[in-house]
């Protein structure tokens, strides 16, 4: 269904394919797969707008590096600028000429069928009525602005388009300007309501910097959305059962009301007996076929009862271990499936009136099939989680009561492409022994998770996603499982953490602030670090683990001396 240049979308395909000055193909996809981007599409090459449009991305790109200067912004972390035109790989070094470009620049393979590529994909729009609008012909309109700047039209031959060279692919696509990456999401998307239109750019510039012009600091309104849509300023009732999440899975049946077990030396009694049983006639037969000596009737007798036993006693129940994988693994996943984030929802929701060379897209096919069926199953929850800690965990916040991301730890970790998630399949009668088991299985494999040297091993994490377990029992199995496991863990120098919608924990500097709310009930797994002090005063195992990192732990190289100092006065207080 997908290649790494096309995607397939409800049936319609998309080229995927961008060409360089020397014609040589890159997936549109890699050119965000790592850093985060600003990528803007252009008008054809030829007209006004393309350069003036050009002109804006240059002026913003020295703003942002001024501010990246300003701000000592490391260079691996810095946003990349891409623009992508309609024309021919070879005017390319014409068009950066011109428009004094100096960042990534490409074409769509195809100048005259934009719709069926980049240009589609993103809903940018298309159509005669987007191009000579009032606001673009009239005396002092947009037109005459861009050309009165200097922006002329065409200086653009080609073989196959007008001899005047005015024109380089499709006059009646217009563009516009996203923020993406890195991985699969979309920051901030505006479509071009004309030509000559390219939004406002500071607003632009405030979600790239997270400041205004002015040094003012500029909250994400993704993760505002997100709190907002599960209500991250009011505590939430025990009793509230529904999830305000679609992710295309069916929820398990609420289990019957079970009827009372019988005692336990009632459920003894008969395996008890089996084995007894068992043994005894192994003793006796041997005796009856003329085993007299103790030593071999006494040892096949208890061979036999042990093995009686593996089959009567039943074993614990276990949970099947989920795969776990890397945000950069599900992206990939989640684009083949069509989920590839622009900024206002799936790809595939496009104007379907629109295309042009309506048969060969399947427009019907797509039509009949729901947006909300693109992505099923686990991979809509991993979408949906993956959107949740890019769209909330990693921005930051006016609630919070600091700067910052939400979770400090997570930007870094999805940097080094070691956050890893994994979807546990749960039944009716999942408890917490289950899940439990289910957690130390996924600690075994944790410490052979990659990165496994040096310091970039501390910034790893494994979320364990439990998507049916409903929220009616979200408070005893998510918080029991971790309130049982984290004096086991954090032995091990490892915190964990419960997730759910109902999570009424509050923010340490924020009393009616609830940021540990997800979209699903997760368990999460991570490193300790010198900072987890303020989540370790309970109890004094937890104090005692938490020195116990003092001393041993590579990260915990430069945990202060007032940590240390705390940590001990404060199991002092337990034990006096």
């Amino acid at each position: 269904a997908v290649s790494a240049f096309t995607a397939t979308m409800s049936g319609l395909k998309f080229d995927m394919t961008l060409l360089d000055e020397r014609g040589e193909q890159r997936p549109l996809l890699d050119v965000w797969e790592r850093p985060r981007c600003v990528v803007a599409f252009l008008r054809h090459f030829g007209c006004p707008f393309a350069k003036q449009h050009a002109e804006k991305m240059r002026e913003l790109s020295e703003r942002y590096e001024k501010f990246c200067e300003e701000a000592q912004v490391p260079e691996d972390e810095r946003a990349t600028f891409v623009n992508i035109g309609i024309g021919y790989s070879w005017q390319i070094p014409h068009f950066r000429n011109e428009t004094n470009w100096k960042h990534q620049l490409y074409v769509v393979p195809d100048a005259y069928d934009t719709t069926g590529g980049p240009y589609g994909l993103f809903r940018m729009k298309e159509g005669r009525d987007h191009v000579l609008t009032p606001e673009v012909t009239q005396p002092g309109g947009l037109y005459e602005q861009a050309v009165t700047a200097g922006h002329s039209d065409g200086g653009y031959g080609t073989d196959d388009g007008p001899k005047d060279g005015k024109y380089t692919g499709n006059i009646h696509q217009i563009g516009g300007n996203f923020i993406l990456g890195p991985g699969n999401v979309c920051d901030y998307a505006y479509r071009s309501k004309c030509a000559g239109d390219f939004g406002n750019l500071d607003e632009l510039y405030e979600v790239l910097t997270g400041f205004t012009a002015k040094g003012q600091p500029v909250f994400s309104k993704s993760a505002q959305q997100q709190s907002e849509l599960m209500n991250m300023t009011s505590k939430q009732s025990p009793d509230s059962a529904e999830c305000p999440f679609l992710t295309g899975r069916e929820a398990p049946a609420a289990p019957a009301e079970p009827a009372a077990p019988p005692s336990l030396l009632l459920r003894a009694v008969p395996r008890v007996s089996a084995v007894a049983a068992a043994a005894a006639v192994t003793f006796w037969g041997l005796a009856k076929a003329g085993y007299g000596d103790l030593k071999i009737r006494v040892p096949a007798a208890l061979g036999v009862a042990a093995a009686v036993t593996a089959v009567v006693v039943p074993r614990p129940r276990r949970l099947p271990i989920p795969v776990l994988k890397t945000a950069r693994d599900l992206d990939r996943e989640i684009v083949e499936a069509g989920g590839i984030d622009i900024g206002d929802g799936p790809a595939l929701q496009i104007n379907m009136e629109r295309r042009r060379r309506a048969s060969s897209w399947q427009v019907e096919e797509a039509r009949n099939r729901s947006p909300d069926n693109m992505l099923t199953g686990d991979l809509a929850v991993a979408a949906g989680f993956l959107s949740y800690v890019r769209g909330f965990l990693v921005k930051s916040h006016p609630n919070l009561g600091r700067d910052g991301p939400v979770c400090p730890f997570m930007p870094k970790a999805l940097k080094l492409d070691c956050m890893y998630v994994g979807i546990a399949p749960t039944p009716p009668d999942v408890t917490i022994d289950m899940m439990a088991n289910l957690v130390r299985a996924l600690v075994k494999q944790f410490h052979k998770l990659p990165p496994t040297e040096g310091n970039k091993k501390f910034y790893r994490a494994a979320i364990v996603v439990f998507p049916d377990v409903p929220l009616s029992r979200a408070l005893e199995l998510i918080d029991g499982t971790q309130a049982s496991l984290k004096a086991e863990l954090t032995a091990l120098g490892l915190m964990v953490g419960e997730f759910h919608i109902l999570n009424n924990g509050c923010g340490l500097r924020n009393e009616s602030f609830f940021p540990l709310r997800t979209p699903h009930p997760a368990l999460a797994v991570r490193h300790m670090v010198p900072s987890d002090i303020a989540f370790l005063k309970s109890k004094p195992e937890f104090l005692t683990n938490f020195l116990k990192q003092c001393q041993e732990a590579a990260n915990f190289k430069a945990v202060s001396p007032e940590a240390q100092q705390e940590a001990r006065e404060l199991l002092g207080d337990f034990t006096n």
